[in-house]
């Protein structure tokens, strides 16, 4: 078999590769394997043989998955209910500090395309079908990562086996300082089709990462594990995954989960939280928007998702906690201060 050439690795690079990983990458084997010239087969390197597989795996869960929607309790009913919320919401005129930016607006407008036009377009079906993948098209960003970044660094040998390195070495470590409950959660479950990296029984992803330690420090911050009718406000919520591990690591506690986003993605989340809540009480803007949004309201439902602009209708001492982890820093100072105040 003709040998092929090392990969080239630019020298301010090269000094802050892991020495473990410069080797698997400047391996003939590594190589070989990758562009399928030679098939996998176990070597001495234990770390190799895991990045190789982990690469392998990805690429052909991208190239060859099959999205299946999960069920939802009311299928296409309820996403005609979300379709005609969001239609409902984009006619009412909020606050300016509540309206999309111009920036945002046109971010969505790039990144989420295909989301949006079925959203607005009010087609449930259509809807329905993106929702079932939403990881795996622009409904949000796969991995943390938008999905077609991810399919071209996957595309390319040097580069996935960095992102796998990266995955499998802050897992290991997360592993040692995480509480044993939370570890499951770097793994973002089957709802959305997500995609992973596989190692040690879960599919690793940087967006697991982030939610499963959020979640980790916020339980210990607010004493969850004693709290009993406790009320939880998200600013920012996104697709809810948050709130799916602070409900699963926690059932026998009873609280509330309030998510206040922007209409754009509370579509998302209530797909999300419904396939994976079906039995859960939900409340939502199209009949809670005429109600006092009271404590003792709220404690009526295990989650609540409301568009931004009605955070001001939740009173002084209506919740417990607030947790933001990403997007007042998205946000302009004014808006931040108006939150926050």
């Amino acid at each position: 078999m003709k040998s092929l050439p090392f990969l080239k690795v630019p020298r301010s690079v090269k000094s802050r590769i892991p020495r473990g990983l410069k080797v698997s990458l400047r391996s003939a084997q590594f190589l070989s394997v990758y562009f399928g010239l030679v098939s996998p087969s176990k070597t001495n390197d234990t770390k190799q043989d895991e990045v190789l597989e982990a690469v392998l795996a990805v690429r052909r869960d991208l190239e060859q998955h099959q999205c299946r929607a999960a069920s939802v309790t009311g299928g296409e009913a309820f996403v005609e209910r979300l379709c005609r919320m969001y239609d409902e919401q984009r006619n009412h005129q909020p606050a300016a500090l509540y309206r999309v930016g111009k920036i945002w607006d046109a971010a969505l407008r790039q990144w989420r395309r295909n989301y949006l036009n079925a959203l607005e377009s009010g087609d449930p079906a259509a809807l329905l079908d993106i929702l079932g993948c939403f990881h795996r098209n622009d409904a949000i960003a796969a991995m943390g990562i938008e999905i077609e970044i991810l399919r071209e660094i996957f595309s390319k040998p040097f580069r996935s086996a960095c992102l796998v390195t990266n995955l499998i070495t802050k897992y290991q470590a997360f592993s040692r300082v995480c509480e044993p409950r939370f570890l499951p959660f770097v793994d973002d479950g089957e709802i959305g089709c997500p995609v992973g990296v596989p190692f040690d029984g879960q599919k690793l992803s940087p967006s697991g990462f982030r939610h499963a330690y959020y979640a980790s420090e916020f339980s210990r911050a607010v004493n969850l594990d004693q709290q009993q009718d406790f009320v939880i406000c998200e600013l920012g919520g996104g697709y809810g995954n948050l709130a799916r591990i602070l409900k699963l690591v926690h059932p026998a506690r009873r609280f509330t989960y309030v998510i206040v986003d922007l209409p754009q993605m509370l579509p998302v989340a209530a797909y999300f939280l419904r396939a994976n809540f079906p039995d859960a009480r939900m409340g939502f803007w199209d009949e809670l928007r005429d109600t006092s949004l009271s404590r003792s309201e709220l404690a009526k439902y295990d989650f609540v998702l409301l568009p931004n602009w009605d955070i001001e209708r939740i009173p002084d001492g209506g919740v417990d906690a607030v947790i933001n982890t990403a997007s007042l820093a998205e946000m302009d100072q004014e808006i931040v201060a108006n939150y926050l105040g």
